[in-house]
């Protein structure tokens, strides 16, 4: 077997495990037998009060196929990056207000759940993941704020994550 003809029988068993639309990500992970949709590229933009934020989502089911027998379990993430003194004094929750369509929504408290790379890790609250997922796939301009023991950070969500998030709440609620 030469080696075009092996790429090819590896990219024809890859390509079906996989799927991606409009950086939309799902794959299935044979060895907890779970299927994972994520959206990716979500950096926010027009920040203010820290260098770097993304703002993603993500949910997994049991199984390859979602079904109303196997409940997906969703989480919504925010990540900021933080300078180096930060460290030592995190904020352990946040309350975040959105401007969604000039309408005020929130606060949505996300807990802290770590950080990497000098950056600090939130999840919001299990009970109201679905809503702000909602919120923000209804929208057409997002933007949020919420404060630190360090200051005010600002951003806004780019069309690009707003069309990943909704296409994301469209999947999610397609059984």
């Amino acid at each position: 077997m030469k080696w075009p003809v092996l790429m090819l029988l590896t990219l024809s068993w890859v390509i079906p495990v996989q799927s991606q639309s409009r950086g939309i990500k799902s794959y299935y992970d044979a060895a907890d037998h779970e299927t994972h949709v994520e959206t990716r590229n979500t950096a926010a933009t027009n920040v203010k009060g820290t260098t770097v934020l993304t703002f993603q989502a993500w949910y997994y089911f049991k199984g390859r196929r979602q079904s109303p027998s196997k409940p997906p379990v969703l989480t919504v993430a925010l990540t900021f990056k933080r300078e180096l003194e930060r460290f030592d004094d995190p904020d352990t929750d946040i309350a975040v207000n959105f401007l969604v369509d000039d309408k005020r929504e929130g606060p949505y408290t996300a807990l802290r759940k770590g950080h990497k790379n000098f950056a600090e890790i939130y999840f919001f609250e299990d009970n109201r993941a679905d809503e702000i997922l909602e919120k923000i796939a209804k929208g057409s301009k997002v933007q949020g704020e919420f404060e630190t023991k360090k200051g005010k950070i600002e951003f806004e969500l780019s069309p690009e994550t707003i069309s990943q998030f909704k296409e994301l709440y469209e999947r999610l609620h397609k059984n």
